[in-house]
C-alpha cells in the first residue's frame, strides 16, 4: 500500500483483527509501519522545505529597501532634569542605531541631525543585514 492508498485507509475493527491469524497480523503491522515510516519522511520534507522557502523569502525581502522607524520621546532625570531622545529602528529586526551600536537610549536633542546624518550613511541594518531607505525622512 502507498501513501495515496493510506490516505484512504481505514483500521479494521477488534473484532476483524481478533479473527485474523498471526502472520496476517504481522504483515498488517509492517504494512502500518511502513506507511507510517514514508508519511514522516515526507512530513520531514515538507518542512525543511518550507524552512528552506522561508530563508529565501527572509533573505530576498532583506534586499526590498524599507524606511527604519524613528520615535521622539523625553524622560526624567533627578534633580527634575529633563532630556529629549530619538531612537531609530531597523524595520525588520527592530535594532536601534546609535553610530551603528544597538541602544535604547537613543541620542541627546542637541546631537540629533549629527546622529541622524551618521546613521543614514549606513544602508544596511548592522544587526541583520536589511537594506534602508532614507529617503524623505524627517
Amino acid at each position: 500500500m502507498n501513501s495515496a492508498e493510506f490516505k484512504h485507509f481505514k483500521l479494521h475493527s477488534d473484532s476483524t483483527l481478533k479473527r485474523l491469524a498471526k502472520d496476517d497480523l504481522i504483515d498488517y503491522i509492517h504494512m502500518l509501519y511502513n506507511n507510517w515510516k514514508s508519511f514522516d519522511e515526507q512530513l520531514e520534507n515538507v518542512i525543511k522545505n518550507v524552512d528552506e522557502l522561508i530563508n529565501d523569502t527572509r533573505e530576498s525581502n532583506k534586499e526590498i529597501p524599507q524606511k527604519p522607524s524613528k520615535r521622539y520621546y523625553s524622560d526624567s532625570y533627578g534633580n527634575g532634569g529633563r532630556m529629549k531622545r530619538v531612537d531609530i529602528r531597523c524595520p525588520f529586526c527592530s535594532s536601534s542605531f546609535t553610530n551603528g551600536v544597538r541602544t535604547s537610549i537613543g541620542v541627546f536633542a542637541t546631537r540629533e541631525k549629527d546622529f541622524i546624518e551618521t546613521v543614514e550613511n549606513q544602508n544596511y541594518c548592522w544587526n541583520c543585514g536589511h537594506r534602508l531607505d532614507w529617503s524623505d525622512s524627517e
